[in-house]
């Protein structure tokens, strides 16, 4: 697989363009932003790196990990996931062009491979939710195989839900943050390419523990930098 079949230069180049003016919009003062502690290990043990576009990042000396910090409140992320240009550029845009490819090349590997590993441990999935579903091309391939499993896409962003919910897919239009009724929901719980994305990463992580029954099995995967 080659990168510019998931990701063509020009339109990433203009995605990156909208997400630093995006920036400006929606994360435009210091006010309110909090310090935090290292987001892999919680040491306090922290140097400052640099500066990008208005965000500052530290280093963690115990651990390693680069983040950002001070941290904008949430409600701005949620704000610029659910409404920026950037977003709509993403869903109307960027996403349209890569869509068959990366459905091909990525999603139909990835429940493959996903339901190899339920029946290795002998989980039957009735029950299925992606936390930043996107355009919900996952789903949509989880649900050619598997037809009877009920599916749910969390989403935030106006236009990526909307896709969602003509492809039929029931749909929760928020950040999996403050999404109420699921508790104990699913045999199984996805994210892809999302953890680095969102505000606090142990957290976030509860939320799809708490999704999921007793029994149920969380699934992440994320970016390396």
């Amino acid at each position: 697989m080659k990168e510019s079949e998931i990701r063509p230069q020009e339109l990433m180049q203009r995605y990156v363009e909208l997400s630093a003016q995006d920036a400006e919009v929606y994360f435009s003062g210091i006010a309110g932003r909090i310090d935090l502690p290292c987001v892999a290990c919680g040491s306090i043990d922290v140097a400052k790196e640099f500066s990008k576009n208005g965000f500052a990042y530290a280093l963690c000396n115990k651990c390693g990990t680069l983040y950002q910090t001070p941290r904008p409140p949430i409600e701005e992320f949620e704000s610029f996931y659910k409404d920026s240009e950037s977003s709509r550029y993403w869903a109307e845009v960027f996403f349209p062009a890569v869509a068959e490819s990366r459905r091909e090349k990525i999603f139909k590997p990835r429940v493959e491979r996903l339901q190899s590993m339920c029946n290795d441990i002998g989980l039957e999935v009735t029950k299925l939710i992606d936390i930043g579903a996107g355009y919900g091309i996952f789903l949509d391939e989880w649900r050619a195989v598997k037809p009877e499993t009920e599916l749910l896409a969390v989403e935030p962003s106006v236009a990526l839900a909307n896709k969602c919910r003509s492809k039929s897919l029931e749909v929760v239009e928020s950040i999996a943050e403050n999404v109420i009724g699921y508790d104990n929901y699913a045999d199984l719980v996805v994210c892809f390419e999302v953890l680095e994305h969102v505000d606090n990463p142990l957290e976030f992580i509860k939320v799809l523990k708490k999704n999921g029954t007793t029994w149920g099995v969380p699934v992440y995967k994320h970016l390396m930098y």
